[in-house]
């Protein structure tokens, strides 16, 4: 068994000047010539998640840079709410996936340049749906995981998709009761983090944990998405 921990303090990675104040919950992966792309929640505000309609984009040649990622343009702009993105790549095509209530899609071909929009699920099985991760189980299935609610409590929902577009609810994932956070069995460690994300780069053999929010909330950064080393513990 491997538990991770965190090595240094966090560090800035990102936060917008001009396509907003703040970054969200994001997505970090690498485009077709190799550059790190960032993408994630932002708005014009000190955090009205109700005005949070596009991503804010930031780039860099290495991963983390030695400074901050470079602001881009921004993506993702429909005229809905955009939370949470999520970037796969399947035979050289990107595709990202965005929350919430209704699951968005787009596909690139580099990463960079966004197109052919759609809602490919506009009536999810549960209202609370948002939040999505994607993982390839096989040749061509994938599992999509999102936030739900229970009757009183949060859990997760899965659904599962054969071409990345049509996609059928499956089950209850995980479900959460009163003091769950405390009474898993598999809970191995804890880290401080807010809509963390895990990036491993293979140049380095590095792994890093990202962290980020509102200005507001009691996160651990001022608006800014930031970046920490992460080393492993290995038991036999």
């Amino acid at each position: 068994m491997c538990v991770p921990f965190i090595t240094d303090n966090y560090r800035t990675l990102f936060i917008p000047e001009h396509s907003g104040y703040y970054i969200n919950d994001h997505t970090i992966f690498q485009d077709a010539y190799g550059n790190w792309q960032l993408i994630g929640i932002t708005s014009k505000t000190d955090g009205n998640p109700d005005a949070e309609k596009y991503f804010a984009v930031a780039s860099s040649k290495t991963f983390p840079p030695n400074d901050i990622m470079k602001e881009e343009s921004p993506v993702a702009d429909v005229g809905e709410l955009a939370w949470a993105p999520h970037v796969i790549k399947h035979k050289n095509i990107y595709h990202m996936f965005w929350s919430p209530h209704k699951l968005h899609h787009m596909t690139s071909t580099n990463g960079i340049r966004w197109g052919n929009h759609d809602v490919i699920m506009e009536k999810p099985y549960h209202k609370f749906f948002r939040d999505c991760m994607i993982l390839q189980v096989a040749k061509d299935q994938w599992l999509l995981y999102t936030t739900a609610r229970g009757t009183f409590f949060s859990q997760i929902d899965v659904y599962q998709s054969f071409n990345l577009t049509q996609w059928q609810y499956i089950r209850t994932a995980l479900q959460s009761s009163w003091g769950s956070e405390r009474n898993s069995p598999a809970l191995i460690t804890t880290l401080k983090a807010h809509a963390p994300e895990w990036i491993y780069v293979p140049q380095t053999k590095q792994w890093y944990i990202t962290t980020c929010g509102w200005k507001w909330v009691a996160t651990l950064t001022n608006g800014e998405a930031a970046i920490a080393p992460v080393s492993w513990k290995c038991k036999k």
